[in-house]
């Protein structure tokens, strides 16, 4: 359908600009980006010069006491209010709050 394409594109020009030169932080950054790039012509430029933080492996990285590296578990850890609802807007805020926690540790390790 000709339309899905000019909204998708429409959609990823308007996350281009709301996101312009700052880092992209995901938990899995590894599926999120996959699914974007997936999305994207090959010949734009969109999300392609963005820095890429991911909070699943700076976790993995910085901490070794804990059952699992599921946003939930990792919110739990922190002490970060999480409702484990798999809603995007929730967990967009809370792994912001989560990548403020492991810069933390990152700069006092």
């Amino acid at each position: 359908m000709k339309n899905e394409g000019v909204q998708l594109e429409t959609a990823l020009n308007d996350l281009q600009m709301f996101v312009e030169e700052l880092p992209i932080v995901c938990h899995n950054a590894e599926f999120d980006m996959a699914f974007l790039k997936n999305k994207v012509s090959q010949e734009s430029e969109i999300l392609k010069t963005n820095q890429v933080v991911d909070t699943l492996n700076l976790s993995r990285k910085l901490i070794k006491d804990v059952q699992n590296y599921k946003l939930p578990t990792l919110a739990k850890y922190f002490s970060i209010a999480h409702a484990d609802s798999h809603e995007a807007l929730v967990d967009a805020e809370v792994t912001g709050q989560l990548v403020a926690k492991l810069k933390i540790l990152e700069i006092n390790k």
